[in-house]
């Protein structure tokens, strides 16, 4: 919708400049070019110094950073679970760790299932994918129990949301300082 009303404006300033006779066309057009750059540059101004920092949570950021820390420390843990509650995390982790394509197609242990016209993904490889409000329980929507009892386990969940014995050893932040995930560890 937005060109409609930008059209209406630019022929109703071209009609009212037909209009006006002698020397009022120019002022007029320095007052509308002027008062147009002030919002444009008020605009871009927000645009480019807050808007990134103030929404950073609303485009998943964070996830990047989880990622990179789960890579660097796969082999220190037997499964890495972690929270939905910014939205599927899976798709973050295949492709921040570039996940070969038909290894994850073909991971027998993948629990996938098909629901509201998309795909929704539990598990694979060693990545275990909760509900914000399942973390404390670490049950998954199809009702499987994530064991850490006897193995070495890391949470990524979001702030204050774990279960009762996990030690926090990692932060992440927004860019607005305020917390986005944390990481914890069973033992």
């Amino acid at each position: 919708m937005l060109p409609i009303p930008e059209m209406l404006i630019a022929i109703g300033f071209f009609e009212v400049m037909e209009k006006l006779k002698g020397n009022y066309k120019y002022p007029l057009v320095g007052l509308y070019a002027l008062v147009t750059f002030f919002f444009a540059e008020s605009y871009f101004a927000n645009y480019i110094t807050n808007y990134r920092t103030d929404y950073s949570w609303s485009w998943q950021y964070g996830y990047q950073q989880v990622v990179d820390y789960a890579k660097v420390n796969y082999s220190n843990y037997d499964k890495i679970i972690v929270t939905k509650k910014y939205g599927e995390p899976h798709e973050y982790f295949l492709f921040f760790l570039k996940y070969d394509p038909s290894k994850y197609q073909s991971d027998k242990s993948k629990i996938a299932f098909y629901q509201s016209n998309w795909w929704w993904v539990d598990h694979f490889d060693k990545y275990w994918f909760v509900n914000d409000w399942q973390v404390k329980d670490l049950i998954t929507e199809s009702k499987i129990k994530i064991d850490c009892g006897n193995i070495q386990c890391l949470l990524i969940t979001s702030p204050n949301n774990y279960p009762k014995g996990w030690h926090k050893i990692n932060t992440i932040k927004f860019l607005d300082g305020s917390t986005a995930f944390e990481m914890y560890v069973n033992k």
